[in-house]
């Protein structure tokens, strides 16, 4: 034994079964063996406890050196066995394998390899141009040109002719039938399914394991490969049947295909016994585990003819049926003839495509050249002629290809065809060497452009470089000549459009993404979310993009345009349809929708729509043609049931757009005067809309209310019984009032202070005692405590008024006055609780807002027609306890009486709406969200309009300038005071002081937890301007100067001199007194008013009847129900944060009754905090009248910044 050899056995071979191959090999136990030419594959037979065949495979290194080698045996072990070591050392010690001369010998006859043929091409044969002189003017030659030469003969032609003379002396054996297969027990579902291929030029076997349904069709388990070398032969799976065992070790015995799964057939008694078992397992299929399914049939008789199949010729097998179908007397059968497919086999076998049969080939030819002739390749059209003349140089005696005639065409236009469909696609992780590739996962896709073109019918993909396209017409070969500047034209436009919809080449995703089938020229998409494509970064938009703009205007320019039924993104071709509608939820809300139907499939396109114009800025939605650029292209996007993709473009809805907003999918009864404008909206869109007539009854009546279109002719007169006149104005806020109860819904009267809105309110009250109806929507809740009551009930019900404790006497009076029939009961006073049983039995009952939470259980227990609120600016605080107490007060109907329905910001409005009508705004947090936030701090003209617009029906305002033309004139100064020497240095002490400690405060703990300490340290830098005595330090004690009361002594000194009567109003009570004690020393007479003054009404009487000349009034305590026209001189001696509580201040004297001119003097220490302060008065005004006039377009904010700025040093 060759050391070599020895030496690899023991590498490959385990010692025991090595040990044992020397004895077998001794023992005489190899009967046979033979060795290929190539000295690559050896078989061998060693006879065991049976006898077993051995397939081994020999790996041999450039030098002839033996590098590797493999054993397969049929026995139990199955590979490298002792059986394979007994054959190897035999042929080895016959010298068989010593192969470094090249050379091998073996015991068996010799065989050499027979030479190829010794023949030339008749010439190779150019693809290139023809020259003009051998074309037809068209452009077409009549016949082949003689110039150009035909293209070099196919290498599989090539190499299938070489063959022949080497398949001279091989020798046909018949093959016996096998044994009738075995049967499956129907409780197992596997299968051992044998998938036979034609390869080249042999018959391949590739076992499969499939589960199959009860029907035998194929489970949706997959198919695979199954591998038998390591079953245990003793006890094999359920599936492995008798004949399956048999049929593998068989198959051990074969060589493996390239890819090293499939068993080549060999052309030997084994190979044909193999074969008949397969084939009468009933479980062969012809190409794979779906394919035609095979069985064995008798032998067939044919002869060899080349069959034409389109641009193709292939050597096929015509035989006659008569022979087969002798025994059946069929006249019909006997006159058809059909075609066979012949198997290279050794003896050959045939194939009937159509019926599945197989059988013995029985022709004219010898065996081994029926399996050369089986394993022909194709033909083509334009190898045809080149093909004869090769095999009558070789002078093969055999049927030969038909010839073609050619004809060339150079002047066809390509038309571009476009597929739409989907390729594998992942993403590859570059930093990571992948050894292995994971299989791919079917939602690993991404949608894909592919380009071909067409000439003349006949399709060539765009990647292809070949210059020229051939296929045959009646038998002619048609060859044409591609347009390749025209293709790269073609090419490169579609590349720039689809880089618009994010469409790219594969070569540009090179080490980003993993691609599977792709094709050079493929336009890919990525990133692509199968399972969410609409998302952000889902690419569905830009698929959807490409379909619906790019895909039109391709087909436009006559581009033929396929969407695969893979394209991930499929697009509804149909038409849509639209519809609005308003429809009742619970209580006074009604859901408001926007369908889009499809097919039966309905989607609401109002939240898209809302989401939409909340992502617009104010600018482009109030400008129509920026609107429309923004709008362009926009699309709703909804996936059907089927998987489809309907879009529905959006500027059609654009006039439509901006009731959307404010309507935001839900509508509160209150906003039903909305509703007849948003129909028209959509009416222009051509969109129908259906809404109830109540609620269009109700819009209308909420429109007339928010236009205040009531003229005066048509303004009803007060009720007989109530006791005065009412000008024009006040007719129509009586009227309005009335109008709006009928709605049942609250709202608020927030006429200037001095208008007249408690004689309005007892004029509506008394023609409600009358028996005004209820009117339309009776029925609509407002909140968990409003009365479900009919009108018939309205004048049996109590009203409730709830004033400031100053007030109560003002409005016993006035009632008295005008309506001296209407029974009202003031429960005010310690003794109030005596009067607590008589409430139902009085008209008007009135009570103040610090009883409500003491005498709530007496007052709520009472159910009332009204309930309404005087200076409701103290319900302001929703987390007040008096905000919470109203809210609990049954009633029909609500009212408040306000002058400053807002004084600070918008929260302030929205707690009075959410008790008037709640839901109106939305809740707290919403209502800061969708309106707060954006009109104070964002400075939202379109929030701002949005909601003057919601709460216009239910608020009127009116100005003096407004209404009221013979009221004098106001004139208001503003006094410049300069604080100097020792109080001015008070005050920068202070102020360096306080600004330092609000500066660390906002530092470490924001602006929201520093307001304590920012408001105390702007009280100490107010109160040192106004005088150093009411700043509570040691040093201020010293100073007694103070320039404000210097300068108030002397304008009081001229004022007084000239007879005027004059209000002084300080929030300072203290500064108050010190005044008084000036006033004292100069001898004037006076009177003052604070929180602590008891008799509020004889003061004012008094001033009234002219006994003092001077009233000093406490900003707080006499800022709200006090008629004193008798003055004609309003001094501001300190500003007030808030500009509402300063002009109420003047209303007292500037008011109906008033007939002298009134001047107004703001006494202000110039440069310091008061100056900023008359500032933030301004913007604060600002806010107040941009909401209640929807033209003004001023908003306001303060900022930390600006906070500091109040401290800023005295400026000159």
């Amino acid at each position: 034994m060759s050391t070599l050899v020895e030496g690899m056995l023991k590498v490959v071979i385990d010692p025991m079964s090595l040990t044992r191959g020397k004895s077998y090999a001794r023992a005489g136990r190899v009967k046979s063996w033979d060795l290929a030419p190539d000295g690559k594959t050896m078989t061998a037979i060693v006879r065991g406890n049976s006898t077993y065949r051995q397939v081994i495979e020999f790996t041999w290194s450039a030098k002839g050196m033996l590098s590797d080698l493999s054993g397969y045996c049929s026995c139990p072990v199955g590979f490298n066995c002792k059986h394979v070591a007994a054959a190897i050392l035999v042929a080895d010690e016959a010298g068989a394998l010593f192969r470094v001369t090249g050379e091998s010998a073996h015991r068996n006859p010799s065989r050499q390899q027979a030479p190829l043929l010794n023949w030339k091409s008749p010439g190779s044969v150019s693809a290139g141009k023809h020259s003009a002189a051998t074309r037809s003017q068209s452009g077409a030659a009549a016949n082949t040109p003689s110039t150009p030469q035909a293209p070099a003969l196919d290498k599989a032609l090539t190499s299938w002719l070489t063959q022949y003379e080497s398949q001279q002396s091989n020798s046909l054996r018949n093959a016996p039938l096998a044994t009738a297969p075995n049967q499956y027990p129907s409780t197992v579902k596997d299968r051992i399914w044998y998938v036979i291929s034609h390869e080249q030029d042999c018959v391949t076997i590739l076992p499969m394991k499939v589960a199959v349904r009860k029907n035998g069709s194929i489970g949706a388990r997959r198919a695979t490969h199954y591998e038998f070398r390591n079953i245990n032969q003793e006890s094999p799976p359920k599936f492995i049947l008798p004949v399956d065992l048999r049929i593998f070790r068989l198959l051990s015995l074969l060589r493996r295909d390239w890819i090293g799964k499939a068993c080549i057939v060999s052309d030997d008694e084994e190979g044909q016994t193999l074969f008949r078992l397969v084939l009468d397992t009933g479980r062969a299929y012809w190409g794979d585990e779906y394919g035609l399914p095979l069985h064995a049939d008798s032998p067939r008789k044919g002869q060899f003819v080349w069959r034409e199949l389109g641009e193709t010729q292939q050597l096929m097998v015509k035989a006659d049926t008569a022979e087969s179908d002798a025994s059946t007397g069929s006249t019909e059968r006997l006159a058809r003839s059909e075609w066979l497919r012949p198997l290279p086999l050794v003896p050959a076998w045939y194939l009937d495509t159509e019926t599945g049969s197989c059988g013995i080939l029985q022709t004219d030819h010898p065996a081994h050249h029926v399996k050369w002739l089986a394993s022909a390749p194709p033909v083509p059209a334009s190898q045809a002629d080149q093909m004869l003349a090769a095999m009558a140089q070789a002078r093969i005696d055999l049927p030969r290809p038909k010839s073609v005639a050619q004809k060339w065409i150079t002047d066809i236009t390509p038309v571009p065809v476009l597929t739409l469909g989907t390729i594998k696609a992942r993403s590859l992780d570059a930093g990571l060497f992948r050894i292995y590739s994971p299989p791919w996962q079917p939602d690993e896709i991404a949608p894909v452009l592919r380009l071909a073109f067409e000439y003349d019918g006949h399709r060539v993909a765009a990647e292809r470089s070949d210059p020229i396209i051939q296929h045959m017409v009646d038998g002619q070969l048609l060859i044409i000549e591609r347009q390749h500047e025209s293709e790269d034209r073609f090419l490169a436009s579609l590349v720039e459009r689809a880089k618009d919809c994010e469409f790219y080449p594969v070569d540009w995703y090179n080490g980003l993404i993993d691609l599977a089938d792709f094709k050079p020229q493929d336009l890919v998409l990525w990133p692509f979310d199968s399972a969410n494509p609409l998302s952000s970064e889902g690419g569905g938009h830009q698929a959807l993009d490409f379909v619906e703009d790019v895909v039109p205007a391709l087909k436009a320019q006559g581009w033929q345009v396929t969407i695969d039924p893979t394209w991930p993104c499929q697009v509804y071709e149909g038409t849509p349809q639209i519809s609005g509608g308003i429809q009742q939820q619970e209580g006074s809300w009604f859901s408001v929708g926007l369908n889009y139907e499809v097919e039966g499939q309905e989607f609401d396109l109002l939240p898209v729509l809302v989401d939409l114009v909340e992502s617009i800025s104010e600018d482009i939605l109030e400008n129509e043609q920026a609107l429309l650029k923004a709008l362009a292209g926009k699309r709703f996007v909804a996936r059907l049931k089927d998987g489809r993709y309907t879009r529905f473009p959006i500027e059609p809805l654009i006039p439509a757009l901006r009731f959307i907003r404010d309507l935001n999918q839900q509508m509160h009864a209150a906003q039903a005067g909305t509703i007849s404008d948003l129909a028209q909206a959509l009416a222009g869109c051509n969109i129908p809309f259906t809404c109830g007539q109540e609620l269009l009854t109700l819009g209308a009546r909420l429109r007339d209310l928010a236009s205040r279109s009531t003229s005066p002719t048509e303004l009803p007169d007060p009720p007989p019984n109530f006791k005065g006149d009412l000008r024009p104005y006040q007719k129509t806020g009586m009227a309005w009032m009335q109008a709006l109860s009928d709605t049942g819904f609250g709202g608020i009267l927030a006429d200037d202070m001095g208008l007249g809105k408690t004689v309005q309110t007892l004029a509506f009250l008394t023609a409600r005692r009358r028996g005004s109806k209820q009117g339309l929507l009776q029925s609509v809740d407002q909140s968990a405590t409003t009365l479900e009551t009919d009108s018939s009930r309205t004048q049996d019900l109590p009203c409730l008024l709830v004033v400031p404790t100053s007030l109560v006497s003002n409005w016993t009076r006035e009632a008295a006055r005008f309506v001296p029939d209407m029974s009202v009961l003031a429960l005010h006073g310690p003794d109030r609780k005596q009067y607590f049983n008589q409430i139902t039995q009085h008209d008007l009952i009135i009570t103040t807002y610090p009883l409500l939470h003491r005498d709530n259980d007496i007052l709520f227990a009472q159910d009332y027609d009204t309930v309404i609120l005087d200076e409701a600016q103290h319900v302001k605080n929703p987390a007040s306890q008096v905000a919470k107490l109203v809210r609990q007060i049954p009633s029909r109907n609500r009212l408040a009486l306000t002058g400053t329905p807002m004084e600070n910001n918008l929260e302030e409005l929205w707690c009075l709406f959410d008790w008037l009508i709640p839901g109106l705004l939305g809740n707290r947090k919403s209502f800061g969200e969708r309106f707060r936030k954006p009109i104070e701090k964002e400075r939202n003209l379109m929030r701002q309009a949005a909601l003057s617009k919601r709460i216009s029906p239910f608020l009127m305002r009116r100005t003096k300038d407004q209404v009221v033309t013979d009221l004098p004139p106001r004139t208001e100064m503003t006094e410049s005071v300069q604080l100097t020497g020792s109080q001015r240095a008070l005050y920068e002490t202070v102020r360096s002081t306080m600004h330092e400690r609000v500066r660390q405060a906002l530092a470490q703990k924001g602006l929201a937890s520093s307001r304590i300490t920012v408001l105390d340290a702007l009280l100490k830098l107010r109160q040192a301007c106004c005088d150093p005595q009411l700043v509570k330090l040691a040093s201020a004690a010293s100073i007694t100067t103070s320039a404000k009361r210097a300068r108030l002594m002397e304008m009081l000194e001229s004022l007084v001199a000239e007879g005027r009567r004059v209000l002084v109003f300080s929030q300072f009570v203290e500064m108050l007194n010190l005044i008084e004690a000036d006033i004292k020393a100069s001898g004037w007479s006076y009177l003052i008013l604070t929180g602590q003054t008891q008799k509020r009404g004889e003061l004012v009487d008094a001033f009234q009847a002219g006994k003092a000349s001077i009233f000093l009034i406490s900003l707080k305590a006499g800022g709200v129900g006090l008629n004193l026209t008798a003055a004609d001189t309003v001094i501001l001696y300190d500003p007030w944060w808030n500009p509402a509580i300063e002009r109420q201040a003047m209303d007292r004297v500037h008011r109906i009754g008033q007939d002298k001119p009134v001047f107004v003097h703001r006494l202000i220490a110039e440069g310091t905090v008061e100056t900023r302060i008359a500032e933030m008065q301004a913007r604060k005004q600002a806010l107040m009248d941009s909401v209640f006039d929807p033209d003004t377009a001023n908003t306001m904010d303060m900022s930390e910044d600006e906070i500091l700025s109040l401290f800023a040093p005295v400026s000159n």
